[in-house]
């Protein structure tokens, strides 16, 4: 006999709180939702109110529920900058280096069209006959 899913907001043993599940009554868990989400470097919960066989989750998006929690960046804590000053002046490098590759391409991809619309455009002159 097959069996109706129920919702349950309780934890499995191996996870945090904070998460919705939609269970089988016997227990296997099928599928289940984070109740919070990101914006930026901040975390918004959201609200499940569970009736019967039906959960209703409402995002609440103010900052009196956020939670700052920074992303890490990759790398973070074995890069090989000393102070703050060192990962800005590399920063400012890389992107002068790409700007200087994307000046360079366009200036060439530019060069190339406009040699290319120039012998289109250019004007036919007849041979002459002696």
């Amino acid at each position: 006999m097959h069996q109706q899913p129920q919702l349950v907001q309780q934890p499995r043993p191996q996870q945090d709180a904070g998460q919705a599940d939609a269970a089988r009554t016997e227990g296997s868990v099928l599928g289940g939702s984070q109740l919070s989400f990101r914006i930026d470097d901040f975390v918004f919960p959201v609200a499940a109110e569970v009736r019967d066989r039906t959960a209703t989750l409402t995002p609440r998006l103010d900052l009196a529920h956020a939670v700052y929690q920074p992303v890490a960046l990759p790398f973070e804590d074995t890069a090989p900058f000393k102070t703050p000053y060192e990962r800005e002046q590399a920063a400012w490098a890389r992107m002068t280096s790409t700007i200087g590759v994307g000046v360079s391409i366009g200036a060439l991809v530019g060069g190339i069209g406009g040699a290319a619309a120039a012998t289109i455009n250019a004007p036919m002159r007849p041979y002459a006959t002696r």
